[in-house]
């Protein structure tokens, strides 16, 4: 009878154990930190590129391409908060003409692999979640144009 008290008091510990590390380890998605843009900026979506200068270059190819996207969608390079400083050297190696952050206010969402294109709404959502492969240039075009689109007919409709 002891040994079924025992057992029963492991199990109880475990299942209230295994609650409090969900709950920590819960994915934030609603409360991702947006780079706050200018008031009259019309921007219905937010690319964050994670990447770092020590990415493999045909995985950073894709990059260039977001240069081109237009204006309401707005792009940033997120990058480790040491490499900030060498932003000549990241702007070279990539061809990013838009701004590049430290990766700080993003230590919750920081992906696992690198180079990675994650989509935002205005207000936080998470949309999509892209890593960066070599030979993804054509797709990422394709997908982001097909889906700037699709945007834009839900944003008229809402007007």
């Amino acid at each position: 009878m002891k040994n079924y008290i025992i057992g029963l008091l492991m199990v109880i510990s475990l299942v209230f154990a295994s609650l409090f590390y969900k709950e920590k380890t819960r994915l934030r998605y609603a409360e991702f930190p947006v780079v706050e843009t200018k008031v009259s900026d019309n921007s219905h979506l937010h690319l964050y590129v994670f990447f770092s200068k020590q990415n493999c270059v045909p995985c950073l190819e894709y990059i260039k391409e977001l240069n081109e996207l237009p204006p309401e969608i707005k792009v940033f390079g997120v990058v480790p908060d040491f490499e900030v400083k060498d932003e000549a050297i990241l702007r070279e190696l990539t061809g990013a003409a838009f701004p590049l952050i430290g990766n700080s206010q993003f230590k919750w969402f920081i992906p696992l692999y690198s180079p990675t294109t994650v989509g935002v709404s205005t207000k936080g959502e998470i949309y999509f979640v892209l890593p960066g492969v070599p030979g993804e240039k054509d797709y990422i075009e394709n997908f982001l144009m097909n889906l700037y689109y699709k945007l834009q007919r839900i944003f008229v409709n809402k007007r």
